[in-house]
């Protein structure tokens, strides 16, 4: 079985958009929701002055969050390293939007259309696939990858500065590729960039704490009507629905050092 991941090369990328364009293109995302995202960084002094473009996404974590949050299931990863939403299931709760450490997940609800009062004929198509108040992000177009193509924004590159592949095939070019130019990895992710030469690892993407605490996390899930309990018995949160309908999230599954972690301290804050 592969395991996918992906390089971006920042000596190639010029910062043109061409992959956030054709990321909403090939997935056909709402106004407003974008998978893919441009940050420009500079760094030095003239006349030795420097910029590069880095491009942030999912990240496809080895031990993803969002999936260890998800108190229904709707989050997973499959075989291949690709981390997936089962918008079927998600019930919107942006429990994994609040845990992702590198911001990589968006709620979609927004119901505005391109054109005001009209859908075009390819927003009509793309928003089939994507239900209101779930959450999105990028899916390393697992639906191209699964016929043997490449991701859209990969093959779109107009500078070939993303190279995506089997990290556990050694002869692959993503592994070459990582190799030769010794590509820094994201950690404890399948993501990978190279840098130009006095470029610090410091611009890139970092695991960061959850921007929230406990008490945001229990108003949204109470202004939606649910309640949020500790289980000291069973050592689990609880989240129970108006219906009387009940999720569970085992505490072991949370990372380490998030602000979500304490979850003992959710008891004191319902009282």
């Amino acid at each position: 079985m592969a395991r996918y991941g992906m390089v971006i090369d920042l000596t190639k990328c010029a910062g043109c958009y061409a992959c956030h364009l054709i990321c909403k293109v090939e997935n056909g995302t709402r106004p407003g929701i974008a998978w893919n995202h441009i940050r420009k960084v500079e760094w030095g002094k003239f006349p030795d002055a420097h910029q590069a473009f880095i491009p942030s996404q999912c990240v496809h974590c080895e031990d993803p969050a969002c999936v260890n949050v998800c108190p229904v299931g709707a989050s997973f990863k499959r075989d291949d390293g690709i981390v997936l939403t089962d918008y079927d299931k998600c019930i919107g709760c942006r429990m994994c939007e609040w845990e992702c450490p590198y911001g990589a997940r968006q709620l979609n609800d927004n119901e505005d259309t391109y054109y005001e009062g009209a859908i075009a004929p390819y927003e009509e198509e793309g928003y089939k696939k994507h239900q209101l108040n779930k959450e999105e992000k990028c899916t390393f177009c697992y639906h191209r990858v699964d016929q043997g193509r490449l991701p859209a924004c990969v093959e779109m590159c107009p500078g070939d500065a993303r190279i995506f592949g089997d990290l556990d095939d050694p002869n692959s070019e993503i592994n070459h590729y990582i190799k030769k130019h010794k590509a820094v990895a994201v950690e404890g992710t399948n993501f990978y960039y190279v840098l130009p030469e006095t470029m610090s690892k410091d611009f890139l993407p970092v695991a960061i704490e959850a921007p929230v605490g406990h008490t945001r996390i229990r108003r949204y899930l109470e202004s939606k009507g649910m309640m949020v309990t500790w289980d000291d018995k069973t050592q689990e949160v609880k989240v129970t629905n108006q219906a009387g309908e009940q999720w569970s999230i085992k505490p072991q599954a949370l990372v380490k050092g998030r602000s979500f972690a304490r979850l003992q301290e959710l008891d004191e804050l319902l009282k």
